[in-house]
């Protein structure tokens, strides 16, 4: 007799007992099922809910349920577009958003630390900025190109710097002081350090020959051989063909400035010899102009 009567206070209540699990109100038909103050709103998904009078209002755009039909925004179809907003870089793509009542498009990518990629990572309107390219050995010339060991990188070429491994580390077909990059760079030789990487003056082959009028000859590389101009289409102004010595570099010892012996082998003595300028020389002076002044 109980229970009788509690279902029907319950129905005379005008609610259904039956409770939508996920927004833990009752279902209904119309509002005449919900009771006082409560009115039915049927749902996008389907069915209706209950809700109390006075909290459903028409749909504004602010990222709510504002008309209590379970759906937010949908009054609003910009909103959670794709848009670009005003950020810049990587940071440019968005989304439409409820802002103020108004859709705004809004960066979803939040900058980061800038990286050799070829993009703008921190969105500041620079690309790649951190980085110069020229000089730095994780990105020499080109983003992702990290110089081997044995090299660095100047201006934007990985060049050896290593000239006493015995290797071409740079790859360029020379191996230490047979590479160009290595002149005055430290080498060793029989296991001694204190040698450095230099150059002799080319002793190729002269040419023989007569002026004409036609296309010059091709130099060899090396200094010029001051041959005599050859018989051919061409006024080559002395410079020729001649085949190079094949032996131009080599690992020196480092010029000594006070000992009368021209240590480096580049034909020039103690202070004839730039490598000295500034450096004491035999008298106790210092080597001023490629010479060594008296004491005093």
């Amino acid at each position: 007799m109980r229970t009788r009567v509690l279902l029907l206070v319950v129905l005379a209540a005008g609610c259904k007992p039956s409770v939508d699990p996920n927004q833990g109100k009752y279902t209904c038909t119309t509002t005449a099922d919900c009771g006082p103050d409560y009115e039915c709103k049927a749902q996008l998904a389907g069915g209706s809910l209950c809700f109390k009078k006075g909290t459903c209002f028409a749909e504004a755009c602010n990222g709510k349920d504002d008309d209590c039909n379970g759906g937010i925004d949908e009054t609003f179809p910009m909103a959670k577009m794709l848009c670009t907003s005003s950020a810049l870089g990587e940071c440019a793509p968005g989304r439409f958003s409820c802002i103020d009542a108004g859709t705004v498009c809004v960066s979803e990518v939040k900058p980061i630390a800038e990286l050799c990629n070829g993009k703008d990572d921190d969105c500041d309107g620079m690309t790649d900025e951190t980085f110069t390219l020229a000089t730095d050995d994780l990105n020499c010339g080109v983003c992702g190109n990290a110089c081997a060991p044995g090299t660095s990188c100047q201006l934007g070429a990985c060049r050896e710097t290593n000239c006493a491994d015995g290797l071409d580390n740079d790859g360029d077909g020379g191996l230490d002081c047979a590479d160009p990059a290595c002149q005055q760079r430290t080498c060793f030789t029989n296991g001694d350090a204190g040698f450095v990487c230099g150059k002799l003056p080319d002793a190729g082959t002269p040419d023989a020959g007569t002026p004409d009028a036609g296309t010059p000859d091709a130099g060899d590389g090396g200094e010029p051989d001051g041959g005599i101009p050859d018989a051919g289409i061409g006024l080559d102004a002395g410079i020729d063909a001649g085949l190079d010595d094949g032996g131009r570099f080599f690992c020196f010892p480092v010029e000594q400035c006070d000992d009368g012996t021209d240590n480096d082998q580049d034909f020039l003595t103690d202070c004839e010899d730039p490598d000295c300028n500034g450096r004491t020389c035999a008298s106790g002076t210092v080597c001023t102009n490629f010479i060594c002044p008296g004491p005093g």
